[in-house]
């Protein structure tokens, strides 16, 4: 209070001003606000299927091996144990072993044969795993803008002042000056009005 009477209206009235100018012009006070951030991660297979006629196999000279045929399954037998083997049982056949490309997969093939193998004709199914990531946030907008606030004043029964003030809000704060005139003080019925508004 002390300070106040040291300072005459109008030095009241620029200290008020320049506290609203710094809140309102500040960066701080009317950023957007991040409410909800959400990654959403969609994860899909995608088969592709690829084939190969493989027709240079034909013309490969075969490796001969000696064989034996089981019930589910043929066994190749190298020369030095063939001694542990019934010769009956064991029959020479053509060995073909090749290396076919395709896009995304390489075949090793490894086939024996009574006779000549003519075509080798192979199909692929891959499975690739498709990503997609989506990245979503909620921003609150900021409140930005001027209001026009109108005001009447009563006293039981009597009208005692009207006026009107200008609001400006940014953000959490804002701002509002105005004029009012009272009715009932014939010494000084105009009146100045400013306020600061803080957002709680």
């Amino acid at each position: 209070m002390l300070l106040l009477k040291k300072l005459n209206i109008s030095h009241v009235y620029l200290i008020v001003i320049a506290i609203l100018a710094f809140l309102l012009f500040t960066d701080s006070c009317c950023s957007d606000v991040v409410i909800s951030e959400e990654t959403t991660i969609e994860t899909e297979i995608v088969t592709k299927v690829d084939s190969s006629s493989n027709q240079q196999i034909k013309n490969k000279t075969p490796e001969t091996v000696n064989v034996v045929e089981h019930k589910d399954s043929t066994q190749i037998i190298p020369k030095e144990k063939m001694h542990e083997q019934d010769p009956k049982k064991v029959k020479q056949v053509n060995r073909y072993r090749d290396t076919t490309y395709f896009e995304n997969a390489v075949v090793y093939s490894d086939i024996l044969s009574e006779g000549r193998v003519l075509k080798l004709d192979l199909r692929t199914s891959i499975d690739h795993l498709r990503t997609t990531i989506t990245e979503t946030k909620t921003i609150q907008k900021t409140s930005l803008g001027f209001y026009l606030k109108p005001s009447v004043e009563f006293v039981p029964g009597l009208l005692n002042s009207v006026g009107t003030e200008v609001l400006f809000i940014k953000g959490r704060f804002g701002g509002s000056a105005g004029i009012a005139y009272a009715f009932q003080d014939p010494v000084s019925p105009i009146r100045f009005r400013v306020g600061l508004l803080i957002k709680l």
